[in-house]
């Protein structure tokens, strides 16, 4: 069913509403809910944070606590022991001043000689001996403090042992008494201390149980410590004691995981609400969990939130955005509707004039369309007021072109049949084949020459000078084309003007080059060799001014270039002065000459053919005669370039001597 464009464009205003409504309400809906289950993981992140900072600053309290109590006992220990020492050092019977000597509360003495007898012990180690135990660092402790001591070194050391039924740990200092032999220890009980730091140990613990009970994360969430087992360490009554069991999402056991997710502490893990809660109203809620270490307690602070109520604020902010957005839908719809309706309807002016088009003659002028000319005056608004003016311009545009193109066309057939004409009169240029009775069996002549163009540059001419010189000519100008064929055709006419008067290769190639060059304005040249075979002795003389080499073959195979050259191109400049060369031709051997078409033909790899294909096409022909070599080198440059349109002309003049046709004749 075809549609109007009015119609088109509704549908397609409303249906690009309706897609882009949809389209935004998509985005948002993931986007917001994606933004929104980010922000709530990211607070549920920083509250469990905030847990683990609050349990490191417990255990920091204590740690402080407990390192007080230890320089405290260290200092009043080591005090003691320095005012003993000094004591004992000036005593003539330093067992009767220990004897004397009032000992704080909680702190004994014992001296030892050198056979670890006892020679004084207070009330406190009377039934103890600690020296022929270890101490925590597992050092034999008498001959360990007494070698300190000796060496004048602090000799201090824990050690734990059954006192009073009870096992307790005891801290010690030592001095020795060179004079009298005598090993000095005072003995501290650290159990008081420890009673004191497990008392104020147990309040930051109920305090810590309290902070993390009073910590939620969402409506339900709670924060809660386990152990690296999988216990419970603080927690809500809600939760299970032990979770070592407990189970994630993925079926890996959570006690497994806590380590991998402590490390990554922003992305939760996904396990079911019934596998960490006691009461089964949960089972059916999935809970993620964030989980920190906290490293000197060996615990795991994780917090525990519901997926629902983190996605819960996402759901509701892009339920709203979508039923805004449909809203303005409705809103907007008549009203695009109705501006659709007035912006096309110049379109239908515009459409009932390019319908009148096909009838026009577009070879006469043509009068504006006054509907047309209202819309281009501003009647329909800026865009169909260019629009018209466009309309109109093509118009008048096109009938223009038309009348070029008809005269371009009649132009371009008039040169055609002019390039054609051209083409025929080069080639009526060249030479015709050598009759028979001219050549009379002593040599043989092909040649060939295929434009690049319609019209082309490279030039070859054959012709006897008398009844024994056969004059052979092949030559390149500068540039293609019309201008290249002008100037190979005065080239030409000028070599048959004067090679009768002056048969010379060399004389000839100098009046060639100065009547070229006199009013050369264009500055053309040709590249031209210019040879004289004599047919009785073979012998050629020639002039080369700046062409390719020619080779000579050999019936055996082999093959030699034509080497020298008598002076500079053609044309280029006056009174040049050329050189003559001779070379002697055998029986049967071939006179090969070209143009660079040949050798630098390309393929569609710009890669050129090259001397050595051509040499390799030559060797490879089955006969040294003329047409069958020409022939073998076309093969081997149209089988280079693969078809690609030829980048210059090739010409090819092959001549073979047979001086004994003569003789047998």
């Amino acid at each position: 069913m075809l549609l109007s464009t009015k119609t088109k464009l509704a549908l397609l205003v409303a249906g690009s509403l309706i897609v882009l409504a949809a389209g935004v309400g998509l985005f948002s809906k993931y986007s917001v809910e994606k933004s929104m289950l980010e922000e709530q993981c990211r607070n549920a992140s920083n509250i469990v944070q905030l847990a683990t900072l609050n349990a490191l600053d417990h255990y920091q309290i204590l740690f402080r606590i407990k390192t007080k109590q230890a320089v405290a006992l260290k200092t009043r220990m080591a005090l003691l022991q320095n005012i003993l020492q000094q004591l004992a050092s000036t005593s003539e019977n330093p067992v009767a001043l220990f004897r004397a000597f009032p000992l704080p509360e909680g702190i004994d003495l014992i001296a030892l000689d050198a056979q670890w007898t006892p020679r004084y012990s207070s009330a406190g180690l009377k039934t103890a001996n600690p020296y022929s135990l270890r101490d925590i660092k597992e050092r034999p402790v008498g001959e360990t403090m007494l070698t300190l001591a000796q060496r004048n070194m602090p000799a201090n050391c824990l050690v734990g042992w059954q006192h009073k039924g009870v096992f307790q740990r005891f801290y010690g200092v030592h001095f020795f008494l060179p004079k009298q032999g005598l090993l000095v220890g005072l003995w501290a009980g650290v159990r008081p201390l420890e009673d004191e730091l497990k008392n104020i140990q147990q309040q930051n613990f109920t305090e810590l149980t309290k902070n993390f009970q009073e910590i939620s994360l969402g409506n339900t969430g709670i924060i809660f410590a386990l152990t690296s087992k999988g216990e419970v360490a603080i927690g809500q009554a809600s939760l299970q004691p032990s979770l070592a069991q407990a189970r994630t999402a993925s079926g890996k056991l959570l006690v497994e995981l806590l380590p991998q997710a402590a490390a990554q502490p922003e992305k939760p893990l996904a396990i079911p609400a019934s596998a960490l809660l006691q009461n089964t109203e949960q089972t059916e809620r999935m809970a993620a969990l964030f989980v920190r270490y906290v490293k000197p307690l060996d615990w795991y602070v994780v917090g525990m939130a519901y997926e629902d109520e983190a996605l819960a604020p996402g759901h509701r902010l892009s339920y709203a955005l979508i039923a805004a957005l449909c809203f303005a839908i409705v809103c907007i719809l008549p009203i695009a509707m109705l501006i659709v309706s007035r912006l096309t309807r110049p379109l239908y002016r515009l459409a009932a004039y390019a319908r009148s088009l096909p009838e026009q003659n577009f070879e006469k002028a043509r009068a504006e369309d006054p509907a047309l000319k209202a819309l281009a005056a501003g009647e329909g608004g800026l865009e169909m007021k260019e629009l018209a003016s466009s309309f109109l311009f093509m118009d008048k545009t096109l009938r223009s072109r038309v009348r070029e193109l008809m005269e371009a066309v009649s132009s371009r057939e008039r040169m055609a049949g002019e390039l054609a004409a051209a083409t025929e009169i080069q080639m009526d240029i060249l030479p015709e084949p050598l009759p028979a009775s001219v050549s009379d069996g002593r040599f043989l002549i092909a040649a060939s020459l295929i434009p690049a163009r319609e019209v082309g540059g490279d030039l070859y001419d054959f012709f006897m000078l008398d009844e024994t010189h056969l004059c052979f000519v092949i030559g390149d100008v500068s540039g293609k084309g019309v201008p290249a064929s002008l100037f190979m055709s005065m080239a030409v006419t000028l070599i048959r003007s004067h090679a009768k008067t002056c048969p010379s290769p060399e004389m000839l190639m100098s009046i060639v080059n100065n009547s070229l060059a006199s009013e050369n304005t264009t500055c053309m040249f040709v590249t031209l060799f210019i040879g004289v075979l004599d047919v009785n002795s073979g012998e050629i003389c020639y002039a080369n001014g700046g062409h390719n080499q020619p080779l000579i073959l050999g019936e055996a195979g082999a093959m030699r270039w034509l080497t020298g050259l008598s002076g500079p191109v053609v044309g280029a400049m006056e009174e040049v002065e050329y050189c003559l060369h001779t070379t002697q031709i055998h029986a049967g051997e071939s006179l090969f000459l070209y143009t660079d078409g040949v050798n630098e033909a390309m393929n569609e790899h710009k890669e050129e053919y090259s001397y050595e294909a051509m040499q390799a096409a030559l060797t490879s022909s089955p006969s040294r005669v003329p047409v069958m070599l020409m022939q073998a080198v076309l093969e081997g440059v149209a089988n280079h370039v693969q078809g690609q349109p030829a980048s210059d002309d090739i010409t090819i003049l092959c001549i073979q001597y047979q001086p004994d046709a003569q003789a047998a004749g």
